[in-house]
């Protein structure tokens, strides 16, 4: 006996497309009523949690406080009432089409406030007013974690001519970022591009005693000038010749030219030889910049949140 073979034909791309197309058309009709349900019920919760305001600010009033208020965050998602004319709350009526009256100024948008106050010989105001608009989050430069930062210094040329004969007798020398009137500042910060860890706060590169060839960096994203002497701040180290970077606090201390006698706000002050360089560079070591910033910025934000909009980054 033979079997009937069975029809598992599917369907065809023309009855695909016809169910797809009756799918369009219902979602194209429901969806903006769906639309319409959901902004119905987000203006009639603005107008209880309104309603609960002005019950409250007349509550206060009552009992002698005049100058209490409310500010309620609509929900609505469009301007104006699109459910509701007119709109009564407590004992306010208000028509779309009269515009502002005694107690009612201003009108519904989307996202809005509705402040709740009160006027004595008037009641109870609604004052309905736009959204607060989200204010641009600032711009941070995007740094170059793989520079060498010593390479800035070289660049300068200033080891081959002021600070030649320091740097053939290994003597002491420090170039401070905020240094007032410097010959070498200047020199150094044309070989600091935008995106280089010292466009930003102060910086310090100085010869230590003892070392050869010695050459620290100290960085930090405060600007020292703006802080008051005495104030610890999160540093950076860069040991040059070892390629090691170190994280660790200071105080921001002033220093007093002797030419002029003006003063002017330093980190790393009276670091010039190793014993008193040791204290900063004895925690972890990092062998790259990007490893090091990383541990400085979890410094900022976990200990010294205050200077957090400081870093680059």
């Amino acid at each position: 006996m033979r079997k009937k073979l069975q029809n598992k034909r599917g369907f065809t791309l023309v009855e695909l497309i016809v169910v797809l197309t009756i799918l369009g058309v219902l979602a194209a009709m429901l969806i903006p009523a769906l639309q319409g349900y959901i902004e119905k019920a987000l203006e009639t919760s603005d107008i209880v949690n309104v309603r609960a305001a002005y019950m409250q600010v007349l509550s206060d009033a009552t009992t002698g406080d005049v100058t209490a208020e409310q500010t309620v965050q609509l929900k609505q998602g469009q301007d104006g009432w699109q459910h509701f004319d007119p709109v009564t709350i407590a004992g306010i009526t208000h028509y779309a089409d009269e515009g502002d009256t005694d107690n009612w100024k201003g009108s519904p948008t989307a996202h809005g406030t509705c402040r709740v106050s009160y006027v004595e010989g008037t009641g109870v105001v609604l004052t309905w007013s736009g959204a607060s608009k989200p204010q641009p989050a600032p711009i941070r430069p995007t740094v170059d974690l793989t520079e060498n930062l010593h390479g800035i210094l070289k660049n300068s040329g200033l080891l081959e001519t002021d600070l030649k004969d320091f740097t053939a007798r290994g003597k002491f020398y420090e170039i401070d970022s905020s240094c007032p009137n410097s010959t070498m500042v200047p020199k150094v910060q044309e070989q600091i591009k935008k995106d280089s860890l010292l466009y930003t706060g102060t910086w310090d590169f100085r010869k230590i005693r003892s070392e050869n060839p010695g050459r620290y960096l100290f960085w930090t994203s405060v600007d020292a000038s703006k802080v008051d002497e005495g104030t610890k701040v999160p540093v950076l180290i860069s040991k040059e010749h070892e390629g090691k970077y170190y994280i660790t606090t200071m105080t921001v201390t002033t220093s007093t030219l002797k030419k002029t006698g003006e003063t002017y706000n330093v980190i790393g002050n009276g670091i010039d030889n190793r014993g008193a360089l040791k204290p900063y560079i004895t925690g972890t070591e990092y062998t790259t910049l990007e490893d090091a910033y990383a541990a400085y910025a979890d410094m900022v934000k976990n200990s010294y949140s205050q200077y957090a909009d400081t870093l680059p980054r």
